[in-house]
């Protein structure tokens, strides 16, 4: 495995072109790009998206559109970052570190100076042993019974009785 020169391993930067964006004039002049840059530093992985606008009222070398490669548009977003003196790659990095070191935290909590704190006291675990010699018989509980089925027994009477009394 390569490391770098702290003899961490080395990370690696992949620049990728997501999106090529052209003026609608026919001319094929590329106006805006989209990329991304993926650095990986063993399991860790960070990605950054960034889209440009190129600056296409002076062109020098100008390149059909049909004739572009992904590596001559990274060399152009290279470039335009580095005029305005951005760097994805050192972003990422700073990324990845704070990833594998997380910063202290701004505030903590600590207890009241005031108040002096109490020891924890951890319960002593009970010995197996102990439990299974103190088992409790098995309660067994009387069924109750079913309100539903009771009512139905009352009813039937006097729903008999009624019917009797209309027929006669």
């Amino acid at each position: 495995m390569e490391t770098n020169k702290r003899g961490r391993m080395a990370i690696t930067h992949n620049w990728k072109i997501i999106e090529l964006f052209q003026i609608n004039n026919g001319s094929g002049t590329v106006s805006e790009i989209n990329c991304q840059v993926t650095s990986t530093d063993g399991d860790i992985t960070v990605d950054c998206r960034r889209t440009i606008k190129l600056d296409i009222e002076n062109i020098k070398n100008f390149v059909p559109y049909d004739q572009l490669d992904e590596q001559t548009v990274i060399n152009w977003v290279k470039t335009k970052f580095a005029e305005n003196d951005i760097d994805l790659e050192d972003r990422n990095v700073s990324v990845i570190d704070e990833i594998k070191n997380p910063p202290k935290p701004l505030i903590t909590t600590e207890y009241l100076p005031w108040v002096q704190p109490q020891p924890v006291v951890e319960e002593p675990t009970p010995d197996p042993v102990e439990e299974e010699s103190q088992t409790e018989e098995p309660v067994v509980e009387e069924p109750t019974p079913d309100p539903v089925e009771e009512e139905s027994q009352t009813e039937e009477p006097v729903v008999e009785e009624l019917y009797n009394s209309l027929i006669l």
